[in-house]
């Protein structure tokens, strides 16, 4: 697979309405903050961070996962982190989602279970978050925000969810910039949702994707409200479905041709 290259991809060519907006105002109220946020990060959890992986995990490099991970880099125009494989029976990849001398760990069970292409696509989603520097921007919305009145914990909390969430939207279309095909981001994301090697077609589940939607919508109002507290209030991410209905949109957008041709 060719991948391309870019140079200076700006980050907002991609960035979902709701992180952007929510990024743009942080930067534009919190003053000084942004500075401590990031000389803690340099000085205590990247270090840290760095230890661990150090210490409970491989590092790889010159290696054909490594050259993997190189690509998506160059798509996105981030500098290549540290790679570190460790042992682990749920698969999964993670990073500290900073600009700085930062890392991404991808566990043994993610490797075996996606092809070349979707680890390219796992890449790129953990890289987006690192461009993004989602990291940074939560962290200083979590501390600022709290001492503005307006902000009571009962907007806050359901605010930074949904932030969180709106990252997670945001770096798959990072991935969808590097394998550049919605199958291959959605086949990972089935491969880490069902476990199965040979996933359903990514058109299946765009099916079902729908088939939720219409069912939520159709549902008893007691049925969606303790549906919604009991299962949805504490997700980090968007449902895998929901990110692939989403997915499926962007990849068909103006904004995505546009950012898709910053890449040669």
């Amino acid at each position: 697979m060719t991948l391309g290259r870019s140079v200076g991809l700006n980050p907002n060519a991609f960035r979902h309405p709701l992180d952007s907006d929510l990024t743009r105002l942080v930067r534009g109220t919190t003053g000084g903050l942004e500075g401590l946020v990031r000389l803690g990060v340099r000085s205590l959890v990247e270090p840290f961070s760095r230890l661990e992986n150090l210490a409970f995990g491989v590092r790889v490099s010159d290696c054909h996962l490594h050259s993997l991970l190189v690509e998506a880099c160059d798509t996105l125009d981030v500098r290549v982190p540290e790679l570190y494989v460790r042992q682990d029976p749920l698969p999964n990849a993670y990073t500290l989602a900073f600009r700085g001398e930062t890392s991404i760990v991808a566990t043994s069970a993610l490797v075996s279970l996606l092809s070349d292409d979707e680890l390219r696509a796992v890449f790129g989603h953990e890289l987006g978050h690192i461009k993004c520097e989602h990291s940074v921007w939560l962290s200083v919305a979590g501390i600022a925000w709290p001492n503005v009145p307006v902000f009571g914990q009962t907007i806050l909390s359901p605010l930074l969810a949904d932030w969180r969430r709106a990252a997670e939207y945001t770096c798959d279309r990072a991935a969808l910039l590097v394998v550049k095909d919605p199958k291959i981001v959605t086949s990972a994301l089935l491969k880490l949702l069902s476990g199965l090697e040979d996933p359903p077609d990514p058109a299946t589940f765009l099916s079902q994707a729908r088939d939720y939607e219409n069912t939520l919508r159709g549902a008893n109002p007691l049925v969606r409200s303790l549906f919604a507290s009991q299962k949805l209030s504490r997700l980090t991410h968007p449902l895998p479905l929901q990110r692939v209905a989403e997915l499926d949109k962007w990849g068909a957008s103006s904004a995505y041709a546009a950012a898709l041709a910053r890449i040669k």
